[in-house]
Order: structure tokens, then C-alpha cells, then sequence
């Protein structure tokens, strides 16, 4: 165990502690997930059968599950950026006490940072509209994002393979198990999407909140790591 004080340099607010308490921001993460899921199935399932409104149509846009500008796409996208900045902590950490796999908790960052600028942006959305320049069908056009994906998946699994193990016992499994359900909803879901129609909505649904859950529990995992490995984590902002 050691003890670490991480002094940011910022601006003069006198001294400030802050402590990591995993299972409250989880919670807080998991009662989000939740009531963003709620909401897309009141979209489809009540909203779209009442009658007008006002602020409907903004409501039925920030609710919809599958819209790029709705709260769960940008919810999404800052917990990617929150578990990129918890890695990059890690990564901090582990070089000031000259420890290993430093590099691939850099690399996790590099990609989560990436993974939330493709879910703010919709970048990979861009190959499956290429579908009908190519004269593909819509669910034809998924494969052109979804087989690079697949490839970059396998190698990072096989890049990080023994880093992974390295993990202890706990965190390992909860790696995996947010692994499973993040690349189930992204990918798996997404290719079940090849033998059915492009507007069923439960499997949207289904697709976000394994995403958003897949994220969450790695949320988790990375918190209980800051608190298991390094038994206090002090957060000076000061001059």
C-alpha cells in the first residue's frame, strides 16, 4: 500500500481534500443509467402515442435513445471521458512509484478518450451512411464500421492480455465482465442488427443500456482500484 498526494496546480482556492468514495459515484452513475433507459422507453413506448405538448419535440429528441443529441449520447460520452481521466490518474500514479504497465494504462486513456469523441461525434455512424454511395443496404453498411471495430477489439485484447492478468483478482473480473457488456451492446446487438430491421427500437434500447452499463461498472472497477492501491489520494488545488 502506499500513500500518494496529487498536487494540480491550478489556481488559489486554498486547500481542498477530496476523497474518492467508489460506491456513492457508482450509484450515482447507476441511478443515471437507469433513468436514462427509463426515459428512451417512455419515449417509444408512451411519448410518441400522446397528443402535442410544450417542448415536445426537444423532449422527444433528448430522450430518444438512438438520437446523437439526446442526454444518454452525451452521458455516454463524459463517463467515457471520466474512466480516461481515472486512467490517466492511474498512469500518474504508478509512474511517480515507478511501477509497471505504465504505457498500457496510457494507451487504456488514449482509447477511452477516443471512444468518447467517436460517441460525442458519431464517427463510425459515417461509414454505415457510406452504405448507400456503395450501394449497400442500411444493415449491409453496419459491416463497414462494425468488422474494424471487431479487429481492434481482438488486438487490444491480445495486446493487454497479461496486463489484464496482472489485475488483482476482483478488478479483473469486473474488467471483463464491463468488457463483455459493453462490446455485447456495441457490436454484438449491432450485428443481430444484420437480420433485422433498422428502426427496432427495443433492440436500441436494449444496445444503449448495455453500453451505458458496460461503462458504469468500468467506472467502478477503476475507482475501487484508486482506493484499493493507494490507501489515500489527497487533491491539493493551490498556486
Amino acid at each position: 500500500m502506499a500513500s500518494l498526494t496529487v498536487f494540480l496546480q491550478f489556481f488559489r482556492v486554498g486547500n481542498m481534500h477530496f476523497y474518492i468514495h467508489s460506491k456513492k459515484i457508482f450509484q450515482f452513475i447507476g441511478i443515471a443509467v437507469l433513468t436514462l433507459t427509463g426515459l428512451g422507453a417512455w419515449n417509444y413506448f408512451v411519448g410518441q402515442s400522446v397528443g402535442d405538448f410544450f417542448l415536445k419535440e426537444s423532449l422527444m429528441r433528448l430522450t430518444d435513445l438512438d438520437d446523437e443529441t439526446s442526454f444518454s449520447t452525451w452521458f455516454s460520452t463524459l463517463l467515457l471521458l471520466f474512466c480516461a481521466f481515472l486512467m490517466m490518474i492511474i498512469a500518474l500514479v504508478k509512474r511517480s512509484l515507478k511501477e509497471g504497465y505504465v504505457s498500457h494504462w496510457w494507451g487504456l486513456s488514449t482509447i477511452f478518450l477516443l471512444l468518447s469523441i467517436d460517441e460525442a461525434s458519431q464517427i463510425h455512424e459515417i461509414a454505415s451512411g457510406l452504405s448507400g454511395v456503395l450501394g449497400m443496404a442500411e444493415q449491409e453498411g453496419r459491416i463497414l464500421w462494425v468488422v474494424p471495430y471487431i479487429l481492434f477489439v481482438l488486438a487490444v485484447a491480445g495486446i493487454y492480455a497479461k496486463f489484464l492478468w496482472s489485475l488483482p483478482g476482483h478488478i479483473r473480473n469486473l474488467f471483463c465482465l464491463a468488457g463483455a457488456i459493453y462490446v455485447g451492446g456495441a457490436i454484438g446487438l449491432e450485428m443481430l442488427g444484420f437480420f433485422l430491421p433498422s428502426d427496432v427500437y427495443l433492440f436500441i434500447l436494449i444496445e444503449e443500456f448495455m453500453e451505458m452499463a458496460g461503462i458504469a461498472i468500468l467506472a467502478y472497477a477503476l475507482l475501487i482500484y484508486l482506493n484499493g492501491y493507494i490507501t489515500d489520494i489527497q487533491v491539493h488545488l493551490r498556486q
